[in-house]
């Protein structure tokens, strides 16, 4: 799969769930196969977050290097959310339940970090 320019910018976050629901479903393979497009260095004009985190689950990165105390809330939330999730597919379950315990203690309620982490607690930590 290659992508034009014009169209990197607006799959990171596709590729992020895309890799995520795969990752749930046990399908890994696929889910690695899934970010092949993904490279360091690429037309990220907006969605970073959501590029590194591919990064990071293609091993380009790590845990430590994907924090940005500059971030919004919201997208903390996201980023939070994807480590999270990771931890909880790579059987890291406390750790996951430490960072959606964080996300659901934040303010960013309308997030899609938010949202998800939510509805993961409901369905693993309750």
């Amino acid at each position: 799969m290659h992508f034009q320019p014009a169209q990197q910018k607006m799959n990171f976050l596709s590729f992020h769930w895309l890799y995520i629901t795969l990752r749930l479903l046990g399908r890994e393979e696929e889910a690695e196969r899934s970010l092949e497009p993904i490279r360091p260095v690429m037309n990220v004009i907006e969605n970073q977050v959501y590029h590194r985190l591919c990064l990071f689950y293609k091993g380009d990165l790590l845990v430590d290097e994907l924090t940005d105390p500059e971030s919004s809330p919201v997208m903390n939330d996201a980023l939070a959310y994807g480590i999270g999730n990771w931890y909880f597919y790579n059987g890291q379950r406390e750790k996951a339940r430490k960072l959606f315990r964080k996300i659901l203690d934040g303010e960013s309620w309308a997030s899609f970090g938010h949202i998800a982490a939510e509805a993961d607690w409901a369905r693993h930590f309750r």
